[in-house]
């Protein structure tokens, strides 16, 4: 108290002046309430505060301010006109408060290019002012322990999952079936979630242990909520009981395990508010049953009144106990008729460890019934150049175009057929005799007696040929058109770029980017290919008309694209590229380029077989420009004929980067060069920027008859 009356004297004096308390409810707690008398150091405080605010004495030019986040427990006195009788309500920001909050934050540390605090608003639901402080500081901390000099998007990524899901703490000791129990309880919450009638979608899963939990599986909504509805509540608890479901399904009722504790609470928490709060149960009505159930040290009242009669409780045990039997059953319902995608998504958990959304978002399980089980293989550095070379070796010049679509199965791949058919036939026979007559010509129309122009149109604002000119979609299809008529035979559409240092961007914006251009192209009778790495975007493109699929992962990118592209009819192009985009160029070794590009490009070529796609509908890019040096992409142009022992068109894409920097002049008479000799060493598709001059180019070659087929 007497500290109130100094505060104040000082305020006096210094009049006019403010006087901000924060935490009020630390005084200013309801009088009478809780335990103990009327008379302790709190309670005086409390008195003083009140005295000094509206005494006897004029207090004028003295402007008191406080701040709490416990209005409710505040005394009533405090609140009357002429005290704290304004009250200013501060939420969480919305994306826009968000963004701005992070900016000013993000002047204290150097940011790399590929940070858009946009990007990281929308991904940041709920954050406080002090969770988004605390995401930058984590950032910054994670790049000083990498020893990079800026904080990149890669690392504020890995702060928001700390600050979201814990620390993670790989030190901790894990045995084999802990970890194979936690992949299937968390792939159970991932399945269940994806299948449920409404669900926040899935962020990310992963079975490194952060915090107190063994395994974590986030969902984050799309945008701010402010309410939910009683079926997206129904479907959060299906969610909450994928983990045991799961547990009980795959290794049976007695080996269930106590992981699911937390999950059990916050469900029984849950369903118990749902009745006797939210008013979503019809035996009980819209009523409240819950007004007497707040902690007595928090300012409330020690005394207790019986609210609900007996036979009330027990209705209401009842009504919480349906709700939970309905969420279980929903959950084991799902999975049991989503068991394909539930074993993938553990065997991919119990692998790479952490999944993000798109990663989980198709599966991995194909449609026909197939199990896909990628692993790693850890061999020698000279392994894939020896069994590169034994199979460039073994392959007679004459089998070339009859080779047999039925390799050995390469050692790093396996795929596990499940029950066949009702008929005894094997699903991997009956996804291949859907697509065994499906060719890269009869999909797309054309013949390779003379060689093809792909024509790229980059629907992107920081394209390192345009510079964005084709960002909009209006500019983008007029682009593609004018490639067309130049004598484009495919026009390639891509909404992400993949130079060093881009922007990265979600599968939304970039589904929104290209398919409005890919439709409109389709529709004015262009061959389209869609150039991306993600599965829905494929999906969504092809559903629109596109005829290719182009991934510079070579359908590794994305867990889901390679049922995407075994389940549509359209052709593929796998592409070799080193590593990442960001990281693609930084110092590329290779043994031996060409015999490692080959290597590769067989394992991915066998496993699209055994998925049940033909050589016959695929094209091979080894990749120029990506992740090679200049010395590396004129030694696999120069070779580009030892490609042809794979069996496959070859496509090679000449941009205006390739040979190195310079001006533009000079790119594109690199671009031209390259292009020409592409074709003299026997490439079936030239992907180019300059379609016109490509033309030109590749008329006068032909007509010289330098062409090699």
């Amino acid at each position: 108290a007497s500290r109130v009356r100094d505060m104040f004297e000082q305020g006096k004096k210094n009049a006019p002046c403010i006087i901000f308390i924060d935490e009020l409810d630390a005084v200013g707690r309801h009088r009478g309430a809780g335990l103990g008398g009327g008379n302790d150091e709190r309670e005086q405080t409390l008195n003083q505060l009140l005295v000094e605010m509206d005494g006897f004495e004029s207090n004028e030019g003295v402007i008191l301010i406080a701040a709490t986040n416990r209005p409710d427990v505040l005394d009533p006195a405090l609140l009357r006109p002429g005290r704290f009788d304004r009250q200013v309500v501060v939420p969480n920001p919305d994306i826009l408060g968000r963004e701005k909050i992070l900016k000013v934050h993000m002047r204290k540390v150097p940011i790399a290019p590929d940070v858009d605090p946009r990007v990281i608003a929308r991904g940041t639901p709920g954050f406080s002012g002090a969770d988004l402080a605390n995401l930058v500081n984590e950032a910054a901390l994670l790049a000083a322990r990498s020893g990079n000099r800026m904080v990149t998007m890669a690392e504020f990524e890995a702060a928001k999952d700390k600050v979201l899901m814990g620390t993670e703490r790989r030190s901790m000791v894990m045995t084999d079936d802990e970890k194979k129990l936690t992949a299937y309880h968390e792939a159970g919450h991932a399945i269940v979630g994806q299948y449920v009638r409404k669900h926040d979608p899935l962020h990310k899963v992963t079975i490194i242990p952060r915090g107190r939990a063994l395994g974590v599986t986030m969902s984050l909504p799309e945008r701010d909520r402010y309410t939910y509805s009683k079926v997206e509540l129904e479907s959060l608890l299906a969610v909450m009981f994928g983990g045991r479901i799961a547990e009980e399904l795959i290794f049976g009722e007695d080996n269930v395990t106590t992981g699911a504790s937390n999950d059990i609470q916050q469900a029984t928490a849950m369903a118990r508010r749902m009745v006797t709060e939210y008013g979503f149960s019809d035996k009980l009505g819209r009523l409240r049953y819950t007004d007497n159930e707040e902690e007595v040290f928090l300012g409330h009242s020690v005394a207790r009144s019986q609210t609900v009669s007996d036979a009330t409780a027990a209705l209401i045990d009842d009504e919480v106990r349906v709700l939970i039997d309905a969420a279980e059953t929903e959950a084991r319902q799902i999975l049991t008729e989503h068991g394909n995608d539930l074993e993938a998504v553990a065997q991919a958990l119990l692998e790479y460890e952490t999944l993000k959304r798109s990663k989980v978002l198709f599966g991995v399980s194909l449609s026909s019934g197939l199990i896909l089980k990628i692993r790693r293989r850890r061999a020698a550095p000279g392994h894939r150049y020896r069994a590169a070379v034994r199979r460039r070796k073994r392959i007679p010049e004459d089998s070339i175009r009859n080779r047999s679509l039925a390799p050995d199965r390469p050692p790093d791949i396996r795929m596990d057929p499940v029950e066949s058919n009702n008929d005894g036939a094997s699903p991997v026979g009956a996804l291949r005799s859907v697509s065994q007559h499906l060719s890269f010509t009869s999909i797309t129309g054309l013949s390779f007696e003379r060689p093809r122009i792909m024509g790229i149109v980059n629907v992107t604002p920081d394209s390192f040929t345009d510079g964005g000119e084709t960002f909009s979609a209006e500019q983008a299809i007029a682009r593609g058109m004018a490639m067309a008529a130049q004598g484009a035979d495919i026009i390639d559409v891509g909404g992400e770029s993949t130079r060093p240092g881009a922007t990265q961007v979600t599968e939304e914006a970039e589904l929104g980017r290209v398919l409005p251009v890919v439709t409109e192209l389709v529709k004015n009778g262009c061959c389209v290919s869609i150039d991306t790495r993600h599965a829905s975007v494929m999906a969504a493109a092809v559903g629109a008309g596109a005829k290719i699929i182009n991934d510079v992962t070579a359908l590794s990118g994305d867990l889901g694209s390679l049922r995407i592209a075994a389940t549509s009819e359209a052709a593929i192009v796998l592409m070799h590229m080193l590593g990442e985009p960001g990281t693609m160029n930084e110092a590329p070794h290779y043994d031996d380029v060409v015999a490692e590009v080959y290597a590769y490009l067989e394992d991915r070529l066998s496993l699209c077989e055994r998925a049940g796609i033909g050589r016959e509908r695929i094209a091979v890019d080894p990749g120029i420009g990506f992740g090679k040096t200049a010395r590396q992409n004129f030694t696999l142009l120069e070779n580009l004929l030892e490609f042809k022992g794979l069996g496959c068109i070859i496509l090679v894409g000449i941009s205006r980067k390739f040979g190195g920097a310079g001006d533009p002049e000079d790119r594109l008479r690199r671009s031209l060069d390259g292009a020409r000799d592409a074709v003299s060493k026997g490439a079936n598709i030239v992907r180019v920027h300059d379609v016109a001059e490509t033309v030109e180019v590749l008329s006068g070659l032909a007509s010289s008859s330098e062409i090699k087929s």
